[in-house]
């Protein structure tokens, strides 16, 4: 972006990263696994988006998210954001206590939850990381997404040793330097 974007009344841009070289299982809750798929934080190609979003006039980041293919029902999409005590609660409500392996685990009572719903239609979300997930899982993705850098260069271009070579400007931003002196960050 730069200051004709500004200038047009363009307020922030984003950048976003796909990763499709997905780890079979991780850790979301605590110490038990689960799948990304499963927990519908894939985009529609089945990979992970990390998508952050900057201020044109500064360059600071405003927000991180996630974009995927998330239920569309309002009660699924909000159980990641949901602490146990209230994923307990929803599930009491829906009649799945009986189906959670172990109730101890916010993961098996987002499971039977999803379950118990039937099909689940989805539609692309901005899942934001800091609202739309638990205090208790977002520190696993403070940890992950948030230090995802999209502006490094070394993630745009790995093959190439001298990051300056590969993309001047990129090697700039993600060093904090706007381009071209200006203030503005320039892709």
């Amino acid at each position: 972006m730069n200051c004709c974007s500004l200038a047009d009344g363009v307020e922030n841009f984003e950048i976003a990263c796909e990763f499709d070289d997905l780890p079979d299982a991780l850790v979301l809750d605590d110490s038990v696994e689960t799948t990304l798929a499963g927990e519908y934080l894939t985009n529609a190609s089945g990979r992970l988006e990390v998508a952050k979003s900057y201020k044109v006039s500064s360059g600071k980041l405003e927000r991180t998210a996630i974009r995927c293919m998330h239920p569309a029902d309002q009660a699924l999409s909000g159980l990641l954001a949901l602490e146990m005590a209230d994923l307990k609660k929803l599930g009491d409500e829906r009649g799945v206590s009986a189906d959670v392996p172990d109730q101890r685990v916010a993961s098996h009572w987002r499971n039977a939850i999803r379950m118990a719903a039937g099909q689940i239609a989805v539609h692309e979300t901005l899942l934001d990381v800091d609202k739309g997930l638990s205090s208790e899982s977002k520190s696993i993705w403070c940890q992950s997404a948030r230090n995802v850098d999209p502006l490094s260069a070394s993630n745009i271009y790995p093959l190439i040793d001298d990051q300056r070579l590969a993309c001047p400007a990129l090697a700039g931003v993600a060093e904090g330097r706007p381009s071209a002196g200006d203030g503005y960050l320039r892709l």
